[in-house]
């Protein structure tokens, strides 16, 4: 099911994670541990935010681009950036590779949304509007769920 529907508006997607948290939080009234995201949310103060409030961040990165020497990259990247360079070695272990990988089966839902609810755009226009329009864009989408368990 569906939890929290938000949209954000705006181009990138990491200033909208704690706060789609923080309403995830107080919708289920329990606490997150982990959260699975794709690039849009990844920022190092988010990292850093979430390692604070202990939820495990399975973040993905932009990839690399891989010129030059890799070993002086790393070395470098290491040095200046800390929280990146240990987050992407850390999401390269196979066990966090398969626990982002069930991060499908929340886009599937967000698919069926497209395709089955026919929701290829907004609508209305404004922040409060389009989240409106998404709420019941998941409470449809929540119905169908329940009818099929049936």
């Amino acid at each position: 099911h569906l939890i929290t529907a938000v949209s954000a508006g705006i181009e990138s997607d990491e200033s909208e994670l704690i706060p789609i948290i923080e309403q995830t939080e107080r919708n289920t009234n329990r606490s997150i541990h982990e959260i699975s995201a794709d690039t849009g949310y990844y920022s190092e103060l988010n990292i850093v935010k979430l390692k604070k409030r202990n939820i495990t961040p399975l973040v993905s990165m932009k990839p690399l681009s891989k010129s030059g020497n890799t070993k002086t990259l790393d070395k470098k990247r290491k040095t200046r950036n800390p929280i990146s360079y240990n987050h992407r070695e850390w999401m390269k272990e196979r066990s966090q590779q398969t626990r982002y990988e069930s991060r499908r089966i929340v886009e599937s839902v967000f698919s069926s949304i497209k395709i089955i609810g026919s929701v290829q755009q907004w609508l209305l226009r404004g922040r409060k509007k389009v989240n409106t329009e998404a709420t019941i864009a998941a409470i449809a989408h929540n119905l169908r769920t329940i009818n099929r368990l049936k």
